[in-house]
């Protein structure tokens, strides 16, 4: 009788051997853009940048400069880290693992590796991460066999999420530091 096996996420480092034991399916990340916590903050700090620099321009405290930094520049970041979150959205790879000792794992990973990467009856050794995520996946030549070629998982954060909260951070600084100066 199969059954789906619940792995430890401080499984041993030598991960998990089996043979993948049906179709590999792959999907793209269906989580929607606009929800992403990166895409918030940005926004929730546009609007800050916008306001403060709304307000100052209502009162006459802000030359041509800062009104194009505090105006302009919000709107600009937010659609640039929009756009870069939707082209770097990653695939999700769902397959299940018949290891050695009989157990079916049901693994999701989320790469940017070619589609064949992966196929059925591949013999691979899979190192867990946390839930059914899979941190890494080598295909082996045999059970004891030299890796043939791996596949790694994308970091949780990508260079797009980092680059998003950089810009949520400058233009937190844009809103705040004429405030800071006015005191």
């Amino acid at each position: 009788m199969t059954q789906a096996a619940s792995i430890d996420p401080a499984a041993p480092a030598a991960g998990l051997v089996g043979l993948i034991s049906g179709p590999v399916a792959i999907s793209r990340d269906d989580r929607d853009v606009r929800k992403s916590p990166v895409l918030v903050a940005v926004a929730a700090a546009a609007g800050l940048a916008v306001a403060v620099t709304g307000v100052r321009a209502v009162l006459g405290d802000v030359g041509r400069p800062g009104l194009l930094l505090g105006i302009v520049l919000p709107p600009v970041l937010l659609g640039a880290v929009f756009l870069a979150l939707h082209l770097t959205r990653r695939d999700v790879r769902q397959f299940s693992v018949r290891t050695t000792a009989g157990q079916t794992i049901f693994c999701t990973m989320r790469d940017g590796g070619p589609a064949d990467a992966l196929r059925h009856n591949d013999i691979v050794r899979v190192t867990m991460g946390r839930g059914d995520r899979v941190r890494a996946v080598e295909v082996l030549a045999g059970l004891s066999g030299p890796t043939v070629r791996r596949l790694a998982a994308r970091p949780a954060l990508a260079a797009a999420d980092w680059l998003g909260y950089a810009a949520a951070a400058v233009l937190v600084i844009i809103a705040v530091a004429p405030l800071a100066g006015a005191g």
